[in-house]
């Protein structure tokens, strides 16, 4: 009976490392391959991307608050291509978490679904300053200025 235990083991447990590895390796691709179409939305895009990391930690895999931000980013549909860009780009994005990430995105939802019908020429397009506070972690809006060469919105 033993033997019989030790051949299951061997065989289901191989098989079981074979698997975890094989499904390792097909989340990592699905990170990297992650994208967003236009009519997914922000918030089914973000619980899609956030259940995708968990099942990476699950296996072993940490994901850097750079990376995630990044490749978030990068997935975004081209509607969201100014905001991104400046986003991507800005000091201090990739030290939020995805949440504040996510929480900042919002802020531009209305503005991108508003706009994603009209020509790229009249979005607003905002430029984002990190804050650098120990108890805050999120991107403050310090001006937002319209493509459009004819008017420019400051925020404070």
């Amino acid at each position: 009976m033993q033997s019989l235990c030790g051949l299951l083991s061997r065989v289901y447990g191989g098989g079981n490392v074979e698997s975890k590895k094989m499904q390792k390796t097909v989340l990592k691709q699905q990170f990297e391959n992650f994208s967003v179409s236009d009519t997914e939305g922000l918030d089914k895009a973000y619980d899609r991307f956030q259940k995708l990391i968990s099942l990476l930690e699950i296996h072993g895999v940490v994901v850097p608050n750079e990376d995630a931000n990044q490749n978030f980013l990068r997935a975004l549909p081209s509607s969201w291509n100014n905001v991104a860009l400046i986003m991507r780009n800005k000091d201090g994005i990739d030290d939020l978490d995805i949440d504040d990430l996510y929480n900042n995105l919002k802020v531009f939802e209305a503005d991108i679904k508003g706009s994603s019908g009209s020509s790229l020429n009249s979005s607003n397009v905002a430029f984002l300053s990190a804050e650098d506070t120990s108890s805050s972690n999120e991107v403050n809006t310090a001006n937002s200025v319209s493509t459009d060469r004819s008017h420019a919105i400051n925020h404070m």
